[in-house]
């Protein structure tokens, strides 16, 4: 009696922060190519909750791209942005520079 093999394919769970890290990058190539008013005319009719949410992501990112300023972990196509976010932070409170965490009210 020959024995029956079933295989099943597993599929794997997609990985939540790649999901985001993928959004995010082609939301920044897709806002090359549009009027950014019209993007932050979107952003803002967003709830006030989700304005919050979508703060504490950006905040973050300035953050870490000031870091990335800070520590020279950067070359000339992303110059910009970690100059621009390092302007940004040493504008902070210097209790505030480290910490970007935002209360999800």
């Amino acid at each position: 009696m020959m024995e029956s093999k079933m295989t099943t394919k597993t599929q794997e769970k997609p990985d939540p922060v790649a999901q985001i890290v993928a959004a995010l990058s082609s939301a920044g190539n897709q806002a090359r190519h549009r009027d950014i008013n019209e993007i932050l005319e979107a952003v803002s009719r967003l709830h006030r909750t989700e304005k919050q949410s979508l703060g504490s992501l950006v905040f973050a990112l300035v953050g870490d791209w000031s870091r990335d300023y800070k520590y020279g972990n950067y070359d000339v196509r992303n110059e910009a942005t970690c100059k621009r976010a390092f302007a940004m932070v040493q504008g902070l409170p210097e209790h505030e520079r480290e910490n970007f965490w935002m209360a999800y009210i």
